[in-house]
């Protein structure tokens, strides 16, 4: 027993002589959270895909398996409308004069993708006066594509917003630009013919950069600063940084696209502060309290 206590009390003297290496630069390395996106861009859901007069679509019984396989806790959430023609009543769908739209909201690992969608039949025209099977068939539509947004299944939706009539300027003859992958099952040869289906490759997602990360750790120092004022410890500083960084999810591996949105996002917090902090010195000064000097020596 006496021996085992002096092996104890000989391990707390060598850690108290050698303690282990303090990381003290934070910024230089943040917290590392798991890169949900890559994680779900990367999942191939090519043999869930259904083909329709020329376009691929994904169910949305298969996107919202293959999210909740990975994210049980995703919320999936309709947007509803007041509608001015039944006195208000909130109703999935807003009407405007382009014509109706649905949107749905999708929020994996506390971030949040709202995709407005409009109500279309099944050539991907606007309905103009759409049942109430149509809207809630364009609410699945919108489902799919919100949690494409966060990965999951967005390669097939690579080329959608090209121009329709982007095939007449290409040559007739040699090789054109690729298809989009909603068009790419079929070919054009008098009818459209389905084609095997290619193999699945992950698309490729670009990283952070160097810059971007330069950017966020400085935009991270700032709100620190500006949140513990002058005299902050090291101790309170570096906690600081790290609940920043958790707040905001920012790790080493995540997209360029959403590094982006983050150090937007950082930027407005930045100036919330600035702009609140430059009311409250206006309040202070109009105050009949406050005395000329900005003290309160002159009237007591």
């Amino acid at each position: 027993m006496t021996q085992a206590l002096f092996q104890q009390s000989d391990q707390e003297v060598n850690t108290l002589e050698n303690p282990k290496e303090v990381v003290q630069d934070i910024i230089e390395n943040p917290v590392v959270l798991e890169n949900y996106f890559a994680e779900l861009a990367s999942i191939d859901v090519s043999k869930f895909l259904e083909k329709k007069n020329g376009f691929s679509y994904l169910s949305w019984a298969h996107a919202v398996e293959q999210l909740k396989r990975k994210h049980p806790d995703a919320q999936i959430i309709v947007k509803r409308f007041p509608d001015p023609e039944m006195g208000g009543v909130l109703v999935p769908y807003i009407k405007t004069s382009l014509g109706y739209f649905v949107e749905v909201e999708v929020i994996v690992n506390g971030i949040s993708v709202s995709e407005p969608f409009p109500v279309l039949d099944y050539k991907n025209k606007p309905i103009p006066k759409p049942t109430v099977f149509d809207i809630n068939k364009n609410i699945q539509r919108a489902k799919v594509k919100a949690i494409a947004g966060h990965g999951l299944g967005l390669y097939v939706y690579a080329g959608e917003d090209l121009p329709t009539d982007a095939d007449e300027s290409q040559p007739t003859g040699g090789n054109t630009a690729p298809m989009n992958y909603q068009q790419q099952g079929y070919q054009q040869q008098g009818s459209y013919q389905q084609q095997q289906q290619q193999q699945f490759v992950p698309p490729q997602v670009q990283m952070i950069t160097q810059q971007q990360m330069n950017d966020i750790r400085e935009k991270a120092v700032q709100i620190a600063s500006l949140t513990l004022g002058p005299g902050a410890t090291q101790e309170s500083t570096t906690s600081q940084l790290k609940s920043i960084y958790e707040k905001y999810q920012i790790t080493k591996q995540m997209p360029a696209e959403l590094a982006a949105v983050k150090i937007n996002e950082m930027s407005n917090e930045i100036k919330q502060i600035h702009d609140s902090r430059m009311t409250a010195n206006q309040q202070q000064a109009t105050s009949p309290f406050a005395s000329p000097q900005g003290d309160l020596s002159s009237v007591i």
